[in-house]
């Protein structure tokens, strides 16, 4: 394995849907919507941008064009910073996130990087109110593609030193999906619930969370490419949770 790429939402940090909120305000307030269905997994897109563009052609019968992405992700970035700065520390890290980014590259030697849904803008807040804002991750983000796949690529194409063998760690079908397009390693975070949707897509290793480092790493350096993993169904079925 010389790469691991990270999504954010509920795979590094978890929040209490401050970002939803802020990300649908946004919205209904760009396109002058009354209400739009919140519900993220209602959207069979995978990024800020995707779930925007396959909101207004459900409602107006037209994709969103790139102003109209950037006024929305503009609108979305204001909110949350005021939030942000209500609550600074409305985000927190899964536990074991801090000292696993830390350990990661010098244990394997690896090139580690994000591959997230999020605006680049929203992510970096995320970041620094989980106090995960050390050395800047390098990545893949919404400004990319609709589609996770697309931000997936753009990471490996950007940050220093990445190549395949790759490793994605996600906590969605939708992840589980990309790596699979891409021919890269998975490891799926989660429990309960999403711990099962994860495995019925296909995540051939599952975890909670980042607090038994040795295990992670172990789990990782034996990552095989999804492609090889004969069960799981493999459809999105949404966007990230927990924005």
């Amino acid at each position: 394995m010389t790469t691991v790429l990270f999504d954010l939402d509920g795979t590094l940090t978890s929040g209490d849907g401050l970002g939803t909120r802020c990300f649908f305000d946004a919205i209904e307030e760009t396109f002058d919507l009354p209400s739009v269905d919140r519900d993220l997994h209602g959207y069979d897109a995978c990024t800020d941008a995707g779930i925007v563009a396959r909101l207004l052609a459900d409602v107006r019968g037209r994709p969103a064009g790139e102003q109209e992405l950037a006024k929305v992700r503009d609108r979305y970035l204001a909110r949350l910073g005021a939030e942000l700065e209500r609550r600074p520390r409305a985000y927190r890290a899964l536990p074991g996130a801090a000292s696993m980014l830390r350990a990661l590259p010098e244990r394997l030697s690896v090139a580690v990087g994000l591959a997230t849904a999020n605006w680049e803008g929203a992510a970096r807040m995320k970041l620094d109110s989980a106090e995960l804002g050390g050395p800047p991750l390098v990545g893949g983000f919404a400004e990319d593609g609709l589609e996770r796949a697309a931000v997936v690529r753009a990471s490996l194409e950007r940050v220093p030193g990445a190549r395949l063998p790759a490793c994605y760690i996600g906590d969605r079908p939708c992840d589980v999906d990309a790596a699979r397009s891409l021919g890269m390693g998975f490891v799926g975070v989660g429990s309960g619930s999403n711990e099962a949707a994860l495995r019925a897509a296909g995540a051939p290793s599952v975890i909670a969370d980042y607090r038994d480092l040795d295990a992670f790493l172990d789990i990782v350096r034996a990552a095989p490419s999804p492609l090889s993993v004969a069960s799981g169904g493999g459809a999105a079925d949404g966007a990230s949770r927990g924005l």
